[in-house]
């Protein structure tokens, strides 16, 4: 029997389910049922995407944690003088709002929770606020109104 044969395979076989389990594990952030193939970056969080440039900062969601309808998270805004840590409650079932819950400067330690927040209902096409609502809720599933 060829063993040189033999090993290969063995070694493909292995290669292969290192690949096929690594790829359906859960993100971390998550607590509910996002979709699938998304992870969180180890150092700086999950990159947001921007719909319009200018803006010198960039922007990662660091945790996103959904509780029925609503989804609170904690980003960071990292510009070219000072880090920022937001957490917000948001809501994806339509009209999609947010509330801006605290802000802070340094670490997420330091956000300082707003009195009374509260749901913003217009949101800024193209504004950080309205990229980290359109990115979340693309990532969550929301519970569906239609009976089963």
């Amino acid at each position: 029997m060829n063993w040189t044969l033999i090993n290969t395979f063995l070694f493909l076989m292995i290669v292969l389910s290192v690949i096929i389990l690594n790829g359906n594990e859960t993100p971390d952030y998550a607590t509910s049922s996002p979709r699938p193939n998304h992870r969180l970056a180890q150092v700086e969080g999950e990159s947001i995407p921007r719909s319009r440039r200018g803006d010198k900062g960039r922007y990662y969601l660091l945790s996103a944690k959904q509780k029925g309808i609503y989804i609170r998270t904690v980003h960071k805004r990292v510009g070219t003088h000072a880090v920022g840590f937001s957490e917000t409650l948001i809501e994806c079932m339509p009209p999609r709002r947010y509330k801006d819950l605290g802000y802070g400067e340094g670490t997420v330690s330091d956000i300082k929770k707003h009195n009374k927040p509260k749901w913003v209902d217009i949101i800024i096409n193209g504004s950080s606020k309205s990229d980290l609502v359109r990115h979340v809720c693309k990532r969550f599933v929301m519970p569906s109104n239609k009976p089963y």
